[in-house]
């Protein structure tokens, strides 16, 4: 019985330290922005009844008919975005739709050290939903600099986001030792404007105002391998935590789980 006992102790304290060791792993980064742009408008017949913009505070929202809103935080490095809702009535002469839009963006500046040339991949976490009627669009997007790539999506720089929770990797690269990350979230929303004859409305929103998560952030050199120890240092002063995959630790713990297994197993048999 004491043996038994030991070894169950034995496994849950390793199961312990495993758990947080992956919890470290998987635990989204807390950001700091260097920069933050916000933008939110709405408009009939693309005339903008209401223009918001902001680089210097950390929030910016229109309303009006379909609304807009764009929120963002330069402490935390955190961005969403919303368009849409119930078309208004038509208030212009000849008004055909109703447009909503916002966008954020959130950038980096980094020095890296470690590596001279390479690459930075980050991992982002993006979660929302878009639902129109027939007669209405909506519809979110994420878009990058041509200086960046999305890992696994050839050329291109901008893609529209489905539904639900979706992770993305930007790759950035790594000359002369900085980096320049970014990326912009954009929302959109069109309706035509509800019939005084008949009473149709139309519903259109693209709801991403869960604000982007950035997962984790890994560092790579020239040949493509990563690079232990590398650090990241942003102009305002963010130094993010750097991962580093490293299958043969995965080996290593699920070795350490069977072996832990077998020998509790020899000592209940015994």
């Amino acid at each position: 019985m004491a043996l038994r006992l030991k070894a169950l102790i034995g496994g849950s304290v390793f199961g312990c330290v495993v758990s947080a060791l992956c919890f470290c792993f998987l635990m989204p980064v807390t950001m700091r922005a260097d920069s933050l742009t916000l933008f939110a408008e709405t408009g009939e017949n693309s005339f903008a009844l209401g223009d918001c913009t902001s680089s210097s505070t950390p929030t910016a929202s229109c309303t009006g008919g379909l609304s807009a809103t764009a929120t963002g935080s330069l402490s935390k490095g955190t961005v969403g975005v919303k368009a849409g809702g119930v078309a208004p009535l038509p208030n212009i002469l000849n008004q055909t739709n109703w447009v909503a839009t916002a966008q954020g963006g959130i950038e980096y500046n980094y020095a890296v050290s470690g590596v001279l040339n390479g690459t930075i991949i980050t991992t982002l976490i993006e979660d929302g939903t878009t639902s129109a009627s027939p007669s209405g669009i909506a519809e979110a997007t994420i878009s990058i600099p041509n200086t960046e790539s999305f890992k696994g999506m050839g050329s291109t720089t901008s893609f529209l986001l489905p539904n639900g929770t979706f992770t993305v990797k930007i790759v950035t690269p790594v000359s002369a030792g900085t980096a320049d990350f970014s990326f912009d979230l954009s929302a959109y929303a069109e309706c035509p404007p509800e019939s005084l004859a008949t009473g149709a409305t139309c519903n259109a929103t693209a709801d991403y105002l869960d604000p982007a998560t950035v997962a984790s952030v890994t560092v790579y050199d020239a040949s493509g391998k990563s690079v232990p120890g590398a650090t990241l240092l942003s102009e305002s002063g963010f130094s993010p935590r750097v991962t580093t995959p490293e299958p043969s630790l995965l080996v290593l713990l699920g070795t350490g789980l069977l072996a832990v297994a077998g020998l509790g197993r020899r000592k209940w048999l015994g």
